[in-house]
């Protein structure tokens, strides 16, 4: 049920952001973080209904509060310049690390974690390099960032597999769905700003995340990758280590 109101609340927030009322980037902004403050009113609500002494929701809890201010700086570069890009982009990096911190207290390190992140990172790395149009000086701060993000993606899928968590408990499952939609949503990203797939996505990298250009279908996806995840990360804090019975989390 909590997860249920979660993500309803974040659909019609999200539905709000991508009406973009009023059209110019100050609404949009603000609806913008409207629409992230949810996933951290989510994550605030969790920490307070989960009586677990766990380190897990208060480094997922940190993370989301990180990536709403980096919600912030990439909205505000509009505004003020690329170096708020620079610092939204740093703010995002921070986030995937405390994700990685918070699965890491629900599962210890195994070596498949380090070969599942080493293959994506590498795929997206090569394709990125080898199909983009020239990521100039943001080459290195890409890298970087697709290095924390393979390795997040790759301890969620091994937290989940080490305790076979797909089918029997809800936590596990909100926190791999909510990581696979947040980087889906990197990966669009990346793609609509470094690699040249056609006249669409010209029409979008023009003006970088499009955040107050047309209402592009790829763009609309973007966002609800993003926040969907966060949003589903945020309520497996209310799931994870709260256990009846047999010791499954609750649903």
């Amino acid at each position: 049920m909590f997860a249920a109101i979660a993500m309803t609340v974040s659909f019609l927030f999200i539905m709000l952001y991508e009406a973009k009322i009023g059209n110019n980037v100050d609404t949009s902004m603000i609806f913008k973080l409207l629409t992230s403050g949810v996933f951290v009113a989510a994550g605030i609500i969790g920490v307070i209904l989960n009586k677990q002494n766990s380190m897990y929701k208060w480094f997922i809890l940190s993370g989301l509060i990180v990536a709403l201010i980096g919600d912030f700086c990439l909205a505000y570069q509009y505004k003020s310049g690329d170096i708020w890009f620079m610092i939204g982009m740093g703010a995002f990096v921070v986030t995937h690390v405390l994700f990685t911190l918070g699965l890491y207290q629900i599962d210890g390190f195994r070596w498949r974690e380090v070969i599942i992140s080493a293959v994506f990172y590498g795929l997206l790395a090569w394709f990125l390099l080898t199909r983009g149009n020239g990521m100039g000086y943001m080459t290195v701060p890409v890298l970087i960032y697709m290095a924390t993000m393979a390795f997040m993606c790759g301890k969620a899928f091994s937290a989940v597999i080490s305790r076979g968590a797909i089918i029997g408990e809800m936590g596990f499952f909100l926190i791999l769905a909510g990581v696979l939609l947040f980087t889906v949503s990197d990966i669009i990203l990346g793609i609509c700003m470094f690699v040249d797939i056609g006249e669409l996505v010209r029409s979008l990298t023009a003006n970088k995340l499009a955040f107050c250009g047309k209402a592009d279908d790829i763009m609309v996806f973007n966002a609800f990758t993003y926040f969907i995840g966060q949003t589903l990360i945020a309520c497996s804090i209310y799931y994870v280590g709260r256990t009846q019975g047999g010791g499954s989390d609750v649903f």
